[in-house]
């Protein structure tokens, strides 16, 4: 996708979720005022204000080069007006959802870059009558990892059969008994299976990270609003990326200009040897080694416990480890999301879970390897969208 003439402030939009103007809001409204009580349902608003900048960030990190976890997405807006003060109207405050919105075609529609609540803002009056006030906007990630499953959970019940159950519809019973209103996407034939899940008053987040394990897949949370999604066990070997960030320029619709690139080693991207106990009995164990790194770099162990449903399947899970041999990997690229013609770019519609093929040469260095991409970053503002994709290789 490539767009002309972008303009910040027309092809990008701040939209707020508020009962309609004139609606009695507790602790906002005030008392034996002119607002009257309603039932009517949340209307979206254009909070129709100069966007200084953007800075948005959403992740899902990677453990071990092995296991992935969620991270909460954080959006910071700030915004500039000589007609509209956030303290003297109320309209917004804390709790209040937030959709910032991109153009995504010719037509003028617009799709949802972010999705998330605010959680502080900060308002600066200016000598000139003007007000800048900065939202800080955080997605609903937090309020399902935070949440309890209330009374009683049994999944046998909910699935409608008994063990074993597969991770993805074990993950989803406990998505929707969370009461926090979410879905679940999964993508792909999950390989984990694991066995009845039970209990009272449950902690959703250690629930769904131990589910996480047992798939060895890839999980992250959608920041245009749609939820948590997940890919099955072994999505690496399936990377099929139409999109190529390269060093070396060409006029394919497919290229994306790169402007930077972070490559390195560490030792906790490269375990070398996994030794996987099962839960249920802790003397059944199963050990997964790269000998060819243990060589190169000494052995670098990973332990860890999964409550999957017996021990064909920890050994299943073993068996589908994979230790990696690249001593090094590229870990981000920035490009460009709106281009020197001042055309929007296909980074402004990257996500978490999309792939990307990544191709450099520089002296002998030359890099060409498919990515998975694992955070998003935009830094917009009236000076330019600058993206950066986190990358991994898969486990």
């Amino acid at each position: 996708m490539t767009l002309a003439n972008f303009d910040l402030n027309t092809d990008v939009r701040v939209m707020a979720y508020a009962y309609p103007f004139g609606t009695f809001t507790w602790g906002l409204s005030p008392l034996g005022g002119s607002d009257v009580l309603g039932d009517g349902d949340l209307q979206p608003f254009n909070i129709n204000c100069e966007i200084v900048s953007i800075d948005l960030d959403t992740s899902s990190s990677i453990e071990d080069g092995i296991f992935t976890r969620p991270q909460a997405g954080v959006c910071n807006v700030t915004l500039k007006s000589k007609n509209y003060d956030p303290f003297a109207s109320g309209f917004l405050h804390v709790g209040t959802a937030i959709d910032l919105e991109q153009t995504i075609d010719v037509y003028g529609n617009y799709g949802i870059l972010f999705s998330g609540v605010i959680d502080a803002a900060d308002i600066t009056y200016n000598p000139d009558g003007s007000t800048n006030f900065n939202l800080t906007i955080t997605d609903n990630l937090k309020q399902v990892f935070n949440s309890t499953i209330e009374g009683s959970f049994n999944l046998a019940t909910y699935a409608g059969h008994s063990a074993p159950f597969d991770t993805f519809e074990a993950i989803e019973a406990v998505i929707a008994s969370s009461g926090t209103g979410v879905s679940f996407f999964g993508d792909g034939i999950p390989a984990g299976m694991v066995p009845n899940i039970t209990g009272t008053d449950l902690d959703t987040g250690t629930v769904l990270n131990s589910l996480f394990n047992c798939e060895l897949g890839f999980f992250w949370w959608n920041n245009a609003g749609f939820g948590l999604q997940g890919k099955a066990r072994n999505f690496a070997d399936n990377l099929t990326p139409i999109y190529t960030i390269s060093n070396t320029h060409t006029e394919d619709a497919t290229h994306i200009c790169l402007a930077g690139i972070n490559a390195g080693f560490e030792r906790d991207a490269i375990v070398n040897k996994v030794v996987a106990t099962l839960a249920s009995n802790e003397t059944i164990k199963a050990t997964a080694v790269n000998q060819d790194m243990v060589d190169l770099c000494g052995e670098i162990t990973s332990q860890v416990t999964l409550d999957l449903y017996n021990s064909t399947a920890l050994t299943n899970w073993v068996n589908d480890v994979t230790l990696r041999s690249a001593a090094r990997v590229v870990k981000s690229v920035t490009g460009r999301a709106v281009d020197a013609t001042n055309k929007m770019t296909a980074l402004t519609n990257y996500q978490i879970g999309d792939s990307i093929r990544v191709e450099f040469s520089r002296d002998s260095v030359e890099i060409a390897e498919n990515y998975l991409v694992t955070g998003v970053s935009h830094l917009i503002s009236v000076d330019g969208w600058l993206t950066e994709l986190q990358l991994w290789k898969g486990n």
